[in-house]
């Protein structure tokens, strides 16, 4: 039974793979997949984030992978403009399904002229996604049979007919955000929303009018200095796309050693209905170190014993010497 239980589950997970995004736990360390807004939301000139996730190892001989690169920065010559780009790959289970993004993404930071503090953001996004599956790799409900204590059998016909193994879509998303920043402010705010595949296009292996679904989201949070050493900040994040929802909330801790200009950072962050999870951080001189470990809480943990996803980030923010540097809290 338990087998069998596994056999479905995994069945209907790449099912939903094809309708539905895939995402991040450690979604405030790669703010462009989460708001195209976000572009160049960092304190210095070049930002480079490497990501590498790892889901369901404990139910699949190949576990969901997610792998990203991104970089962004903001353009001198043109004050308040901020661009950059990133490709997130995903691949999950026997049939290798891939789905890979390319987006060049592009944000303008408004300041209030009486008010500079005060920042309004729009952004956009432009790409493509490449989704492709392997065939002849899959296995279907209909070659489920019971002989032999019950499994399935590749010989059975899946009776699935498949118009293309391989498909293109041009994407767009938008996004927008406000936030308050102040190096001498306890608190700093900061509230948006983005959409998600806004053209819906036309995505299926069957040849069927099938359209990618949009994504809405909305976040919002606040960093708050309790001194020049700790600081702590809230994130809570709402997806919605199609039938699937999100809700998440996560608090950090952040901890700053003055002689070796370096942070420690822990936090948990909870997502309703799925896992609950732990992070730990390092940033030193230019690079930031995360890791993060996924217990799964869903229906699904009577099979896993908990057991979720591990994810890691590394970011490298380049920031040129100013000699005459203004004095302030520090930043993670």
């Amino acid at each position: 039974m338990k087998k069998l239980i596994v056999i479905l589950v995994l069945t209907g997970l790449g099912y939903f793979s094809f309708a539905q995004d895939f995402h991040l736990s450690q979604f405030e360390a790669s703010p462009m997949h989460l708001n195209p807004a976000m572009t160049g939301a960092f304190e210095g000139d070049h930002r480079i984030s490497l990501h590498y996730r790892n889901q369901w190892r404990s139910l699949a001989t190949k576990p969901f992978v997610t792998t990203a690169l991104s970089y962004d920065k903001p353009i001198k010559k043109v004050e308040n403009l901020k661009v950059g780009g990133f490709i997130l790959n995903n691949r999950a289970g026997m049939g290798n399904y891939n789905a890979m993004n390319v987006v060049a993404s592009v944000a303008y930071d408004y300041a209030l002229k009486n008010r500079p503090h005060h920042h309004f953001v729009p952004g956009i996004q432009f790409g493509f996604i490449h989704k492709s599956v392997n065939v002849d790799k899959l296995t279907f409900g209909s070659q489920y049979t019971p002989q032999d204590g019950g499994g399935l059998n590749p010989d059975i016909p899946s009776d699935e007919v498949f118009t293309n193994q391989s498909l293109f879509m041009f994407d767009m998303n938008i996004g927008g955000i406000y936030y308050f920043s102040s190096d001498i402010s306890r608190l700093n705010p900061f509230i948006g929303g983005s959409i998600f595949h806004v053209t819906q296009p036309k995505e299926s292996f069957y040849g069927s009018n099938n359209r990618l679904p949009r994504r809405y989201l909305a976040h919002g949070g606040a960093k708050y200095n309790l001194s020049q050493k700790i600081q702590i900040s809230g994130y809570v994040l709402a997806m919605q796309q199609t039938n699937a929802h999100e809700l998440t909330a996560s608090l950090f801790g952040y901890y700053y050693f003055k002689k070796s200009d370096a942070y420690i950072m822990y936090g948990n962050t909870w997502r309703s209905k799925d896992a609950f999870l732990f992070h730990l951080g390092l940033k030193y001189r230019e690079f930031v170190y995360r890791v993060t470990y996924d217990v799964n809480t869903s229906a699904l943990s009577a099979i896993t014993n908990g057991k979720g996803g591990f994810e890691m980030s590394i970011v490298y923010i380049m920031k040129n010497f100013n000699p005459e540097p203004v004095k302030g809290c520090p930043r993670l």
